[in-house]
C-alpha cells in the first residue's frame, strides 16, 4: 500500500494483518472520493479469507467488507470509491490462522489508494 509516499507490502501474515492509511486531514478534492482497490490472490482455501476497509477518523467504523471466497487459488478484484480526506485501515484475515502465503498456495494482497499502492 503506498499513500502519499508510506508504502506497505503484505503477503505472508498469521491470523490477521492491519496498516493505516491516508490522514485525518480534510484534503480538498475535485469529487471528494477516491478509489479504493484491493486485490486478493487467494491460496488453496479462500473460504478462510475475508477482508474489512475501515474508517479511523472519528467512529472507526467499517466501510467495506468481502468474502469468504469460493475459487482457489483465484483473483478478487474490488473496487469501491470513498472519501477521500479520511483515514482508512485495511485488514485481511484468515479464519484458520496461517495466512493466504505459502503453506497452503502463494496467496498475496495490494490496497491502491486514489491509483498510489
Amino acid at each position: 500500500v503506498k499513500f502519499n509516499g508510506d508504502e506497505v507490502i503484505g503477503s505472508e501474515f498469521g491470523s490477521s494483518e492491519s496498516y493505516l492509511i491516508g490522514s485525518c486531514d480534510n484534503v480538498a478534492c475535485g469529487s471528494g472520493e477516491a478509489e479504493m482497490q484491493i486485490s486478493i490472490v487467494l491460496d488453496g482455501y479462500p473460504a478462510e479469507t475475508t477482508w474489512e476497509l475501515t474508517n479511523t477518523c472519528g467512529s472507526s467504523s467499517v466501510q467495506k467488507s468481502g468474502g469468504p471466497y469460493e475459487t482457489a487459488g483465484g483473483n478478487e478484484v474490488i473496487k469501491e470509491c470513498v472519501p477521500d480526506n479520511q483515514q482508512y485501515e485495511f485488514t485481511i484475515k484468515d479464519t484458520y490462522g496461517d495466512g493466504i502465503c505459502c503453506s497452503y498456495g502463494q496467496g498475496s494482497y495490494s490496497v491502491k489508494f486514489n491509483g498510489d499502492e
